[in-house]
């Protein structure tokens, strides 16, 4: 428990975790690797004929969810897909559908909703957030606000409230946005050489002086007999397929090619510096 407490978590829905088990002071919120290819068509809404789309089955906390659905079935301007992306014709549906659509909703909810930003972004979809406290990645170089539209949950759930909210939107503004969510869009990427691998460990060097600190204060504090280890484990929840490649230098390097949503790799602190396609920092 003791490496778990003193250690940086790498977490995609940080907002769900409970208090004692990560904090935004300690842990990195990290994007989910997107599932659709990066839009390369003309900004602006020529082609955007739809409102918004709206995606997903009811998960863990979806009664927010559930309850917009019932408010937008009868709107002729917007997409539903009710039972989510998990079959081929539902998929091949939604990527049309944001393709088409000026806005993508994402109500608080499940962890599917929640990850499916990073497919509003690479689209450039403009990500309509209904939420009443999110966490989101590297938020201490991204103004969300730039290129999102917030709103609070008891605000969208108002009769016609957030469909008439979203019609006043000039397409000026709706331009103003995607190129907004463009400037973007390499923090979400994986494969971007200076993308989410090369700020998740900007944001982890930043995080490791604090655990230094905690970890020598509790050495002052608590005397036991053997020596408390100095090694950090990062907890790193990924999409499944993606790849992270740590290097401990003269220790063993740790490659994982991630095929479950979990993995974990043990490291001292010290060494703790790069990813494979990064510069040590």
């Amino acid at each position: 428990m003791d490496r778990v407490k003193n250690a940086v978590l790498l977490v995609a829905d940080l907002d769900r975790l409970r208090a004692d088990q990560g904090s935004l002071v300690k842990d990195v919120s990290i994007p989910c690797s997107h599932r659709t290819d990066a839009f390369e068509g003309v900004l602006g809404v020529t082609k955007r004929n739809t409102l918004f789309i709206f995606m997903g089955n009811r998960k863990d906390g979806g009664r927010v969810r559930d309850l917009l659905l019932k408010l937008f079935e009868n709107e002729d301007d917007v997409v539903i897909i009710k039972h989510g992306t998990q079959s081929r014709e539902n998929r091949r549906a939604a990527k049309q559908g944001m393709h088409t659509s000026k806005f993508c909703l994402l109500p608080a909810g499940d962890t599917p909703s929640a990850c499916r930003l990073f497919d509003f972004i690479a689209i450039l979809c403009i990500p309509v957030i209904v939420s009443d406290g999110i966490e989101l990645p590297f938020e201490d170089v991204i103004d969300y606000r730039s290129f999102s539209v917030f709103l609070r949950s008891d605000s969208a759930l108002k009769p016609g409230f957030l469909v008439k909210k979203l019609r006043k939107v000039k397409p000026g503004k709706i331009l103003k946005y995607q190129k907004a969510v463009k400037e973007v869009t390499r923090y979400f990427d994986y494969t971007h050489p200076n993308g989410s691998v090369n700020e998740i460990w900007r944001q982890v060097t930043q995080k490791v002086p604090l655990i230094k600190l905690m970890i020598n204060r509790e050495k002052r504090m608590i005397k036991r007999e053997n020596q408390l280890s100095r090694s950090v484990l990062v907890y790193a929840q990924t999409k499944p397929g993606s790849s992270m490649v740590f290097s401990s230098l003269n220790l063993n390097v740790c490659v994982m090619n991630v095929k479950s949503r979990t993995t974990l790799c043990i490291m001292h602190y010290k060494y703790l510096v790069r990813s494979l396609g990064t510069r040590e920092r």
